[in-house]
């Protein structure tokens, strides 16, 4: 098993739906759904947002078992869908256990 990952760096509308969500939580009232949707339903991290780039089929491919482990990360798929210079890290994930 394996996931892949884009980190999308922090920019204003980033910066923007933070503030919304910092503001939420101190008043202690609901985040707004396209916020939390914007940080894929996790807490905002300082890093960006994550991205599960393996989701996209035309995007990644791979296979793992055993020793062996073969991703395929198409980046001209992947400019169609991101601006590049927004995604700062691309991070690989591996499971052996299937």
């Amino acid at each position: 098993m394996y996931m892949v990952v884009g980190v999308k760096k922090p920019d204003d509308t980033w910066l923007k739906m933070k503030a919304v969500w910092d503001a939420c939580t101190a008043a202690k009232i609901n985040i707004p759904d396209q916020v939390v949707a914007f940080f894929n339903h996790n807490p905002p991290n300082d890093n960006g947002v994550e991205i599960r780039l393996d989701n996209f089929p035309s995007i990644v491919t791979g296979k793992v078992s055993g020793k062996e482990s073969v991703v395929i990360l198409d980046i001209k798929e992947l400019m169609l869908h991101w601006d590049l210079r927004t995604i700062s890290e691309i991070h690989f994930y591996f499971d052996d256990r299937g």
